[in-house]
């Protein structure tokens, strides 16, 4: 592969193209109102799927949906398409930058004057940016399974696994392995039945009364674990009269734990 003449395609295109650390690295800038966007690409040895930009940090426009990052802030890899999924000219590498750059410049400049958008996407995007956001530095996730009809706030009965259930457990998904939770009004709900039994709920120790609260203005999931907080409080904000009397209720519990679930509205369903 020309390394250079990848630049020089995607510089005709009127972006400010170079090549840094002795050629391996591509850095490509553009202008969005204003101000700079940088993205950089490391050349693989052969070019084999479209080709992997990363949006570094410091532009300014906070959070950007499309971006994924180990460090859910506003740098990271952007997604463009599946990369297994798009064929890619081999012959032509020049080609398969020149058309990948213009996609991500498309996607960006989209993004960043539209905020409505982005704000939009990031919401379709929640549960895989949460999922970042609990597996992050000193993070690790404890699923909650809950059953519950997400309508109105209502307590639940929130039971963790025995404590040698995971000798026996089958797998990771394995319910006798997780936390579970059940509304109040699904507890003894016949439908129910074979949940109960596969979990074990019947021998698992009650730990006190969880929240279930719905939500009809969501908030992009936060992005780094210092903002966890404000999100959470931002959110508590949003609960109707009935979540609000049910969350001073879990106050008085005097459990070192509890649960708190919420739930909400997203571009493609519910979260």
């Amino acid at each position: 592969m020309n390394r250079d003449q990848v630049r020089r395609s995607i510089a005709e295109l009127g972006y400010d193209a170079r090549l840094e650390d002795a050629g391996s690295t591509l850095i490509v800038e553009i202008a969005v109102m204003g101000r700079t966007v940088t993205l950089a690409h490391s050349f693989p040895d052969n070019l084999l799927r479209v080709p992997t930009f990363y949006l570094l940090k410091g532009h300014g426009f906070g959070k950007l949906a499309h971006v994924l990052t180990n460090n859910n802030d506003e740098g990271g890899e952007v997604c463009i398409a599946d990369p297994s999924s798009t064929a890619v000219n081999t012959d032509r590498p020049e080609l398969a930058y020149r058309a990948t750059v213009e996609k991500h410049v498309q996607l960006l400049t989209n993004l960043i004057e539209d905020p409505a958008l982005n704000r939009t996407e990031q919401l379709r995007e929640f549960d895989a940016h949460w999922g970042i956001l609990c597996n992050g530095p000193g993070g690790g996730r404890n699923e909650l399974f809950v059953a519950w009809d997400g309508d109105e706030a209502e307590n639940l009965h929130a039971r963790p696994p025995r404590k040698n259930s995971s000798r026996h457990a089958s797998s990771s998904t394995d319910l006798r392995t997780r936390p579970i939770a059940l509304a109040s009004s699904l507890v003894n709900d016949p439908r129910l039945a074979s949940v109960r039994d596969s979990a074990g709920w019947g021998m698992r120790e009650l730990i006190g009364k969880a929240l279930a609260a719905p939500l009809n203005d969501l908030e992009p999931a936060p992005m780094t674990p210092s903002d966890l907080l404000p999100w959470f409080f931002s959110m508590v904000d949003h609960l109707d009269c009935t979540g609000r009397r049910h969350l001073q209720g879990l106050h008085k519990n005097r459990q070192r734990e509890f649960w708190l679930v919420f739930s909400a509205p997203i571009p493609d369903g519910e979260t």
